[in-house]
């Protein structure tokens, strides 16, 4: 209602607000959504409650370490493999920056590069 989405350049969540906020707001905004930087992918794993739906032109980049716990037991290639999927088979706004070295949150040089 403030129109907070009509004066973003950008929007840059974390774990959780990848997980929870932005889902949210792709829901209500689609591909009105501002571009998004979402660190460690959260937007893309299988959470209980109602499945995220993925816009189909709303710019997201995804940011993914190999060391974050996120990742858990799963080989790196299963995990990027069930990062990928989660997006729309439509949508080709969406980048996924993998850094092996990266743990759960991006080192400050990472970080500054990224954005």
């Amino acid at each position: 209602r403030m129109g907070i989405q009509e004066r973003t350049d950008c929007w840059v969540f974390g774990s959780r607000g990848g997980q929870v906020v932005l889902p949210v707001l792709w829901r209500a905004l689609g591909d009105a959504c501002p571009p998004s930087v979402v660190l460690n992918a959260g937007c893309a794993m299988n959470l209980p409650g109602t499945p995220t739906v993925w816009p189909r032109e709303a710019v997201t980049i995804m940011l993914m370490g190999g060391h974050d716990w996120f990742r858990g037991t799963q080989p790196m290639a299963q995990y990027l493999g069930n990062t990928v999927r989660c997006v729309g088979a439509d949508n080709r706004t969406t980048a996924v920056l993998y850094i092996p070295e990266m743990t759960h949150m991006p080192q400050k040089e990472v970080m500054g590069a990224v954005i």
